[in-house]
């Protein structure tokens, strides 16, 4: 499955976002991927990694890649302690 369809069938259905927004979200998403891929030389994960929110393996790190928040526009980056399960 594709990450546009996993997408499509789910917060899509949840926020009613139409195939634009979702094409401009996983373009965004996939160049700060490239981005940081680029600068850290982290592998990528497979889709169900990237399902559980691990985008990279980085070392021994397992790293999800945050999407362009509005915190970005004004120079800052966003680091993500404690995931959606409350783990590090």
């Amino acid at each position: 499955m594709s990450l546009r369809k996993y997408l499509k069938g789910g917060i899509s259905t949840l926020w009613n976002l139409s195939d634009a927004h979702i094409a401009i979200l996983v373009d965004v998403g996939k160049s700060g991927e490239a981005l940081f891929k680029e600068l850290t030389g982290a592998i990528k994960s497979e889709l169900a990694d990237d399902k559980q929110h691990i985008d990279f393996y980085w070392g021994e790190k397992k790293v999800d890649v945050k999407g362009l928040k509005k915190s970005h526009h004004s120079g800052f980056i966003l680091l993500e302690f404690i995931n959606v399960w409350g783990g590090n």
